[in-house]
């Protein structure tokens, strides 16, 4: 079967950024900081830097233990995400591959 239309723009952009990632990254980063407020109300408005305390501080504690790689705990993918079922337990977590993290937090509860 031949790649669709939207497959061969996803390729032809991946070459161009492995071509041009070095300038990509200087024109981000100039434009942040040329817009450092427009980018941070964008943020904001994304809810990117939650202001939940508490999942900040899980998140927080986790980060010791994903310094070790850890194997998806549903299909044994290497280098697994932490995933925290509840955040008042910022060490109890679940490890997973980001296939199955995106399905866990897509299902309906």
């Amino acid at each position: 079967m031949p790649p669709s239309t939207t497959e061969k723009k996803a390729a032809r952009a991946r070459r161009y950024y492995a071509k041009n990632a070095e300038q990509i990254r200087e024109r981000v980063k100039n434009y942040r900081l040329a817009n450092l407020e427009v980018v941070r109300a964008r943020d904001r408005a994304r809810g990117f830097r939650e202001h939940d305390q508490q999942k900040i501080f899980a998140r927080n504690a986790t980060r010791v233990l994903r310094k070790m790689p850890h194997d998806c705990e549903q299909c044994g993918a290497p280098n697994a995400h932490a995933h925290h079922d509840d955040y008042s337990r910022p060490l109890d977590v679940r490890w997973l591959c980001r296939t199955c993290h995106g399905i866990e937090h897509r299902k309906i509860r």
